[in-house]
């Protein structure tokens, strides 16, 4: 005879905020490539936005500004802006 496993609350994740800037979305990347969203800043310099520019591009720039997660190789290629 099986036992029936009672759905309960006290189960439930939580998905904690690490970086208020960052959706999940954003988060989940940055943790796929091992980097803390915590650890990234809330305010980005005009240096620090001028080398990810140049390390991925304007366009992308802006998709990821806009909500867009970055790739894991974009986020290799501007880790170093950070």
């Amino acid at each position: 005879m099986y036992k029936r496993l009672e759905s309960s609350d006290s189960t439930s994740t939580t998905q904690q905020d690490k970086n208020p800037i960052l959706n999940e979305k954003q988060e989940k990347a940055l943790e796929t490539v091992g980097i803390d969203p915590a650890n990234v800043p809330t305010n980005f310099t005009p240096e620090q936005e001028s080398c990810f520019v140049e390390k991925i591009g304007a366009q992308r720039v802006s998709e990821i500004k806009a909500g867009d997660a970055p790739t894991a190789s974009e986020l290799i290629k501007g880790r170093n802006c950070l």
